[in-house]
């Protein structure tokens, strides 16, 4: 089996929570072998396991607290003269995990 044959294997037959731990997990190796590669130092399999689950606890809390955080809206008001502003908006659709902003001053 070749490598793209066994890594599609790899996800057609994992679980989403699995396929998240092996992506950050290849993510943390590949950067613990740039920073060998640098001089800058390498982690121990234990080090790096213990990112990976730090990491996705993080990824957890953040995805909790976006759940839980109320929108608020801000109505426009006018601004002194000699003022600028810019508006910025941001999106993100989760489902297919895409951004966009749009911006005008």
């Amino acid at each position: 089996m070749g490598f793209l044959q066994w890594l599609t294997w790899v996800f057609v037959h994992s679980s989403e929570s699995q396929r998240l731990i092996f992506c950050v997990a290849i993510w943390a190796i590949w950067g613990d072998r740039n920073n060998r590669l640098h001089n800058k130092g390498s982690k121990s399999g234990k080090e790096i396991a213990r990112f990976v689950n730090s990491y996705i606890s993080e990824l957890d809390a953040v995805g909790k607290n976006y759940r839980e955080t109320p929108i608020t809206v801000k109505k426009w008001e006018k601004l002194v003269d000699r003022v600028v502003k810019i508006n910025f908006d941001a999106a993100y659709e989760i489902g297919q995990k895409k951004s966009g902003y749009r911006s005008c001053g």
